[in-house]
């Protein structure tokens, strides 16, 4: 299990937002690390409310990272796709 802490998963999109490997490389790496922190979330459901304020939590966290005008609008882009992983919306 990598991590279900909401912070952490943010730490690593930002790591994978800041790299240089190509957009679309760096789009689908923030989307694995999204679906991973849902299968990790799966697996404690049985401690009530933990996954529902972890997502809570990442959510408003990418939310503000993608809208942020101090990034690139490459960096922008990977968080609106891990927020978009995350709501369950379609990727462009």
């Amino acid at each position: 299990m990598a991590s279900i802490i909401a912070q952490e998963v943010l730490w690593e999109i930002r790591k994978i937002a800041r790299s240089e490997i190509p957009l679309p490389e760096r789009r689908a790496e923030a989307a694995k690390r999204i679906d991973q922190f849902k299968g990790d979330l799966a697996a404690v459901r049985h401690q009530p409310g933990v996954p529902e304020k972890q997502v809570e939590s990442l959510r408003r966290t990418l939310q503000r990272a993608a809208a942020r005008h101090d990034l690139t609008a490459e960096e922008n882009s990977v968080y609106a796709e891990a927020l978009d992983v995350l709501m369950g919306q379609p990727s462009d």
